[in-house]
This record gives structure tokens, sequence and C-alpha cells, in this order.
């Protein structure tokens, strides 16, 4: 992999830079199908799939899905700890605004219709790097 240097004042950067970014990873089929056949395997073998996946792509050594969770670091220096405390703070007060209640209610010939709002126990996410979909 080559590493490549772009300067924002540099003759042609917008240029280099959409020549750079206009691969669209969501519009290539052979990775559709490379998604469709992780999450057909994933679906049917649940666990074991993740972790044969978590060793292919990531080297993990893990032998049960406990063991792909991340632990919490004790050596986070002080002026990052407080800017991620503050970070936590802001996006929690935004989206504690985006909350929603359950609702429903019965029409006149008895269908019941409505929302459930189910906050979810744990989740997992991932979160790619350069141009990965």
């Amino acid at each position: 992999m080559k590493l490549r240097r772009l300067s924002t004042a540099g003759k042609g950067f917008d240029a280099k830079l959409a020549a750079l970014t206009r691969y669209r990873a969501d519009a290539d089929p052979k990775l559709a199908r490379t998604v469709a056949r992780i999450l057909s395997e994933v679906r049917a073998r649940g666990d074991a799939a993740v972790l044969g996946y978590a060793k292919r792509f990531d080297k993990a050594t893990a032998r049960s899905i406990a063991g792909l969770e991340i632990q919490p670091r004790t050596d986070v220096p002080a002026a990052q700890l407080e800017a991620l405390r503050a970070a936590h703070g802001r996006i929690r007060a935004f989206h504690e605004r985006q909350a929603q209640d359950s609702w429903e209610y019965t029409e006149a010939d008895g269908t019941r219709l409505g929302q459930r709002i189910t906050p979810l126990e744990r989740v997992g996410i991932y979160v790619p790097g350069g141009k990965a979909a």
C-alpha cells in the first residue's frame, strides 16, 4: 500500500481527492455477494461464524463472544478522559431529545395498531476505516 499525502493548498487537490474517494463500495456487486454470504453464515451458525470471521479478519483468538468484548482502559490521560466525558454528555443530551414513546390504539373493528419502543440490552458496532462500507 502506497501512502499518499495531499495538501488542500496543493495544485489539483480537488481532482486528486475526488480520484481517491470515487470508489463506492456499496455499488460493488462482488462486495454485496460477499456480505450476503457472511450474513447468511452468521444467521445459520451464529456465534461460531462470528468467531470464525473475527479470527479470519482480525486475527482474534477469542473462544467465545464474550472474549471479543473490549475491556475498559485504565491508562487514559486525564485531559483525554475529561474530553471523552464531555463528549459523552453532549451526545447523551442530544439523543435523549430523540427518544420516542410507545403508543397504540384500537380501531372500530377491533384491530389494534401501534408502535412499541424497546431498548436493546447490548449492541455491537464496527467502525470501518478508509473506504470500507
